[in-house]
C-alpha cells in the first residue's frame, strides 16, 4: 500500500505497529486507511499497471497504455455475453453517474477515476455473471479478488502483478481471437467463415504489431534503466542500434571497485553490505541493504552488521532492496563484504531524504582508526566517484 494522505502521527503510529499484523496498522486510524485504500484501489494499481501517468507499465500495448485497456475490457463484456438491453444500459448509466456524483461529492477525480470505468463493469458482471462462459470465470474472478487485498500490499512495480496479469492476457486473447473476427465478419458480411484470409491477415498484424511494440519498448526500458540515458526518438535508437554500440551501463563508474571485488575467493556466494544495490549485479554476488543509518544510535559496528537492534520498519526496508530479496526475513545475511561511502547522494535524487548516517559508524570513513573491529580487513579505498572504502570481515 502506498500512503498518499498520512500525518506525522499516524506515520510514526503505523511504524511502530508493523510486525503486529494487517488489523494493527488498519485501526490506527481507519479513516486514514480507508483514503490510502481507495486512492491504491483506483490511482496507484491502475497506474503500474496499466501505466496511465507511469512510463513503466504492464499494459499490452505499453508503448500506448490506454488502449491495452480495449481488449480487456472487451474480452469482459464478451465473456460475460453483456448485451445492449435495456436492463444492463440502465445498470450502466445509473452506476456511472452514481460513482461519478459520489467522487464528485466526497472524492477527488485525479484520484478515482478508475472508478468509473470499474463500478460500472463489476456491477454488470455480477448481474451477468450466470451467462458467462463456465470455462473462463476464473479468469474473472481472479482479478477481482487478487484486487480486493493488492490495495494494502507493498507493490512497487509491474511484475509484482503477475497474478493479475495472468487474466489479463488470457481475456486480451480472447478479445483478439474470438471478438475481432465476429466483428470484421460481420463488417464483411461474411457469415460463413470466421477465418477467412482477410481475418487471419488483420489477426496476424494485430499480434505481431503487438510482439514488435513489446519488444521495442522491452529494448528502450532496459537501455534507460541500465545506462540512464533517455529515450529521444525511433530514429536515433536505430541509428545507436545499427552502429552496434554498447549500452554504457550504470553503476560502471565503480569499476575498479567491481573488479577488485571479483577477484576475491568465492565472491559470488559472499554477502556484500551497501547503500548502492546495483553493484551486487556487476559483482554477481549476494548484497544486503543498508544506509547506516539504521539501529540505535550507541550501539556497536558488530551488532550493525548483524542487524542486530534494528527495527522492524528497517529489517523491511533493507530485506527488500536486498539480494535475494527476503521479505519475511528468513534468510538474515551475515555480510562477508561492507563498502561504506560516508554519503548517500543517490537516494537523495530519487526523492528520498534519509537521516544522517549513525555518527559511530563514520570511523568506518578512516581506516587507520584504532576502533575499527580487528576483523575488519582493508581491501580497497578510492575517492572516485565518491569516497568509499572497503573492508573484507573476518569471522575466523
Amino acid at each position: 500500500m502506498r500512503y498518499k494522505y498520512q500525518t506525522p502521527e499516524w506515520h510514526d503510529e503505523v511504524v511502530r505497529s508493523i510486525g503486529k499484523g494487517t488489523l494493527e496498522g488498519i485501526s490506527v486510524d481507519f479513516n486514514l486507511f480507508l483514503k490510502n485504500y481507495f486512492y491504491n484501489q483506483f490511482s496507484s494499481a491502475p497506474n503500474y499497471l496499466f501505466g496511465f501517468d507511469n512510463k513503466v507499465n504492464s499494459s499490452l500495448i505499453p508503448f500506448i497504455p490506454y488502449i491495452g485497456l480495449i481488449p480487456v475490457l472487451g474480452g469482459t463484456v464478451y465473456i460475460l455475453k453483456i448485451r445492449p438491453n435495456k436492463i444492463n444500459s440502465i445498470v450502466f448509466v445509473s452506476v456511472s453517474s452514481l460513482t461519478a456524483f459520489l467522487i464528485f461529492l466526497v472524492g477527488d477525480f485525479d484520484t478515482h477515476f478508475f472508478a468509473i470505468v470499474i463500478m460500472p463493469l463489476l456491477v454488470l458482471g455480477i448481474i451477468n455473471f450466470r451467462n458467462a462462459n463456465r470455462n473462463f470465470t476464473p479468469l474473472l474472478i481472479l482479478p477481482v479478488v487478487f484486487t480486493i487485498t493488492l490495495s494494502i500490499i507493498h507493490l512497487r512495480a509491474p511484475e509484482h502483478f503477475l497474478i493479475i496479469l495472468i487474466s489479463i492476457i488470457a481475456i486480451s486473447a480472447i478479445f483478439i481471437m474470438e471478438v475481432i473476427p465476429k466483428i470484421i465478419r460481420i463488417k464483411t458480411k461474411n457469415y460463413d467463415d470466421l477465418f477467412s484470409g482477410n481475418v487471419k491477415i488483420i489477426i496476424i498484424i494485430i499480434i505481431s504489431l503487438i510482439l514488435v511494440g513489446n519488444l521495442g519498448y522491452s529494448y528502450v526500458t532496459f537501455k534507460i534503466s541500465s545506462s540512464g540515458i533517455p529515450f529521444t526518438n525511433i530514429q536515433d535508437e536505430i541509428s545507436f542500434i545499427s552502429q552496434n554500440r554498447q549500452i554504457e551501463q550504470v553503476g560502471l563508474d565503480w569499476k575498479p571497485l567491481i573488479d577488485e571485488l571479483k577477484k576475491q575467493p568465492g565472491i559470488e556466494e559472499s554477502v556484500i553490505m551497501s547503500s548502492y544495490f546495483y553493484l551486487s549485479y556487476h559483482i554477481q554476488s549476494k548484497s544486503v541493504f543498508a544506509t547506516f543509518n539504521e539501529g540505535p544510535e550507541n550501539d556497536s559496528i558488530e551488532n550493525y552488521i548483524l542487524r542486530k537492534n534494528w527495527n522492524d520498519i528497517e529489517l523491511m526496508n533493507s530485506n527488500i532492496r536486498s539480494n535475494p530479496i527476503d521479505r519475511h526475513n528468513i534468510i538474515k545475511p551475515t555480510p562477508d563484504y561492507i563498502i561504506y561511502t560516508p554519503t548517500t547522494s543517490y537516494l537523495k535524487t530519487e526523492g528520498w531524504q534519509p537521516p544522517d548516517q549513525l555518527e559511530y559508524l563514520k570511523i568506518l570513513s578512516d581506516p587507520n582508526n584504532k576502533e575499527i573491529p580487528p576483523n575488519f580487513e582493508l581491501i580497497y579505498q578510492s575517492d572516485l566517484p565518491q569516497k568509499v572504502i572497503v573492508y573484507k570481515i573476518n569471522y575466523d
